[in-house]
């Protein structure tokens, strides 16, 4: 129980629950790690995360019109 993931919009500034607790089998809930999201405390069972980069930025890569790589720049 307990161990939603909420996920926050900053461009409408909703928010969307996704309730693990109420899934019956294992499930895998993957997104960036650039999406603004908290976890609300596991209050029983256990929590699993596996934490990997999906994926290589290249930094080398000119992103002048990238806004989503203007952070990786530094």
């Amino acid at each position: 129980e307990g161990g939603d993931i909420i996920f926050y919009d900053t461009e409408t500034n909703e928010s969307h629950v996704i309730e693990p607790s109420k899934f019956t089998e294992w499930t895998f809930i993957i997104f960036s790690q650039q999406t603004l999201h908290e976890v609300t405390p596991v209050t029983k069972g256990t929590r699993w995360v596996f934490k990997a980069p999906l994926f290589e930025v290249n930094k080398n890569r000119n992103c002048s019109d990238c806004a989503d790589c203007d952070d990786l720049s530094s």
